[in-house]
């Protein structure tokens, strides 16, 4: 499913299933939702080769660079070789307004990725709210991969301006690498609170399951994650 350039578009009720990149993608996109969908077995295709290295990918709904007043709900997230949902890109523009709300995903590498390298993009308005993740990297691509990041929320470089970024009443269950892995140093930046974390572990609160540029490589606890960035307090 294709959004760029779109606007007003509405995708309700449909499976998209087996494609070998991603279920939906767009740039540039406004005013659109997608609701009571489901996304399954999605990516993980060898679609190109690049310097003698095949490039494998595949998301299940991906927003690119600049996005205004997007709403992603109430959609079931299945088996996919990336990440179930993320904004991302390198270029200009605005992302604002951009919900993910009430989604259900289920053994994907991650729930929601977010990486921006233009410092000029500015991120005034992002959400992630009310979902619920269970077994990320727990999926069929987590062995098959080059990079394994088994993890619920996931930023790789974030370059751009930060205005709001929330992540907040979600479910985030059992992960194999992570619950949150951010390859910065700005978590302290995304207002994070009112989640429920899960880890299926002999000594979970023992578990270093929270990493960020800033510490240890192998991670934190979820108390020197509170301590240190001010984050889930409730």
């Amino acid at each position: 499913v294709r959004f760029g350039g779109s606007s007003h578009v509405v995708v309700d009720g449909l499976t998209v299933a087996y494609t070998g990149a991603h279920g939906a993608n767009g740039s540039g996109c406004k005013q659109g939702t997608i609701r009571n969908c489901a996304f399954l077995w999605i990516g993980g295709s060898h679609l190109y080769t690049r310097n003698n290295t095949p490039t494998r990918y595949g998301n299940g709904v991906e927003f690119w660079n600049g996005c205004e007043d997007m709403t992603v709900e109430g959609n079931d997230f299945e088996n996919i070789y990336d990440t179930a949902m993320t904004n991302q890109g390198p270029g200009e523009g605005v992302v604002r307004n951009m919900v993910w709300r009430n989604n259900r995903v289920y053994r994907c590498e991650q729930a929601y990725e977010v990486w921006f390298t233009h410092p000029e993009l500015l991120v005034d308005g992002l959400f992630f709210t009310g979902n619920e993740c269970i077994d990320s990297g727990y999926g069929w691509g987590h062995v098959q991969r080059p990079n394994k990041n088994g993890c619920h929320l996931l930023a790789y470089n974030l370059k751009c301006r930060i205005g709001t970024i929330r992540y907040e009443k979600n479910t985030l269950n059992n992960a194999k690498d992570a619950q949150i892995w951010f390859f910065n140093p700005r978590l302290p930046e995304v207002e994070i609170d009112h989640n429920t974390y899960i880890q299926k572990s002999a000594a979970p609160h023992a578990a270093k399951l929270f990493r960020w540029v800033g510490v240890d490589k192998a991670g934190v606890t979820f108390s020197e994650y509170q301590r240190l960035t001010g984050n889930d307090a409730h």
